[in-house]
């Protein structure tokens, strides 16, 4: 699993990299909460749930709930040509925040007031794009900064704290999301692995005023073990391997459990069908 992948199911909170798209007008309660219930990130499309099947909005949401305690997200298409949809677009954002959404899927145009909601509860904001052009919009809002393949990424703010990526590739972030660079005598991915393993020193450095959060005062006071590069470099080799081998079991048994089920379900259908 690349850190790509590790960091959108740490943001999502979820089993499976796998998102169920809100769609108009088929987004039904049941099939955003079957998303999440298998694993994936069911997201809301307001505008179904509350015009086309019918559901006050917080009930809907509270519906979903109710079926399914996983993470769902909220599909925000920021259209500001209807300033009455504007304004029940806000009011969506707000009730998803007071129940619980985690994320918010925000397009068309411009994030900045849903950005900083999101920060004031913790949740996470992902914006669709079909190009630097409209990427340029979340840079525009102020919120996301560019962070160049290489960065350690570490999560300061929020229920998800000490959460640690490393980037393989360039990317950007809102406020939650502090970027690490090492001089040449640090590999990267040790410093990855080094913030992985001090996560409760992190989490016990951390204030709780509001928010459990660490500042940039609290991340210098960080404990930091770096020995030569080349132990780097093996110390990142042994924990590739073993990582790559745990990958490989889970995968296997996972399999087999699969095997399983499929055999369970073959045996019983040649049951009720008197084959046995």
């Amino acid at each position: 699993m690349n850190t790509n992948t590790q960091t959108l199911l740490a943001d999502f909170g979820t089993e499976l990299p796998l998102i169920g798209g809100a769609m108009y007008p088929c987004s039904n309660p049941e099939l955003v909460a079957a998303v999440s219930a298998s694993g994936g990130l069911g997201v809301v499309q307001p505008m179904s749930l509350s015009f086309v099947h019918k559901h006050d909005f917080r009930e809907g949401l509270q519906l979903i709930r109710s079926t399914t305690p996983k993470p769902i997200g909220l599909n925000l298409i920021l259209e500001t040509s209807s300033k009455t949809y504007q304004e029940r677009t806000k009011t969506w954002a707000h009730i998803a925040a007071e129940e619980g959404v985690k994320v918010f899927v925000t397009a068309l145009g411009n994030p900045s007031w849903v950005v900083k909601l999101a920060e004031e509860h913790g949740i996470k904001v992902y914006h669709d794009v079909t190009g630097k052009k409209h990427a340029q919009k979340a840079f525009d809002a102020g919120k996301a900064r560019k962070f160049d393949a290489g960065t350690i990424m570490l999560v300061a703010i929020g229920t998800t704290i000490g959460k640690i990526g490393y980037l393989e590739q360039d990317a950007s972030s809102n406020q939650q999301i502090t970027g690490m660079k090492f001089n040449s005598a640090i590999i990267p991915r040790y410093a990855y692995y080094w913030f992985r393993f001090i996560k409760p020193e992190i989490l016990t450095n951390a204030s709780t005023a509001t928010l459990p959060i660490i500042n940039q005062k609290g991340i210098k006071a960080l404990s930091f073990c770096a020995p030569n590069k080349q132990l780097q470099e093996t110390i990142c080799r042994k924990i590739d391997e073993v990582s790559n081998f745990r990958n490989k079991v889970k995968a296997e048994l996972n399999e087999k459990v699969e095997l399983m089920r499929s055999l369970k379900a073959s045996i019983l259908d040649s049951a009720f069908k008197g084959e046995l």
